[in-house]
């Protein structure tokens, strides 16, 4: 499966993305890499700009994903997908498959 189908399942209420950001100042370049790319709401959060942006752009979803950042939940059996769980996009993209 693919980043469209990712795209799907969390609209269809199947999937959740999650922010793990904390305010770490390790992550600063990211999240300046992240808000850059996509424009930043007046009154949105680091963690509201993060889940969004991972719907918009694909390269954006894989820079998260490397800095351990993001987190996907199938709402359906409560299982948790995340780097330190699933090492690559392509892991996840495989897991995610098994949703219907």
């Amino acid at each position: 499966m693919n980043y469209l189908h990712l795209k799907i399942l969390v609209e269809d209420k199947k999937l959740d993305v999650g922010s793990l950001w904390n305010g770490n100042p390790v992550f600063t370049e990211i999240i300046k890499s992240v808000s850059e790319k996509h424009n930043i709401g007046l009154f949105e959060s680091i963690n509201k700009l993060i889940r969004r942006s991972v719907l918009e752009r694909e390269d954006t979803l894989e820079d998260l994903w490397l800095c351990n950042l993001i987190v996907f939940k199938n709402l359906t059996n409560g299982a948790e997908y995340r780097l330190n769980k699933i090492e690559t996009i392509q892991d996840l993209y495989k897991k995610i498959a098994e949703i219907e």
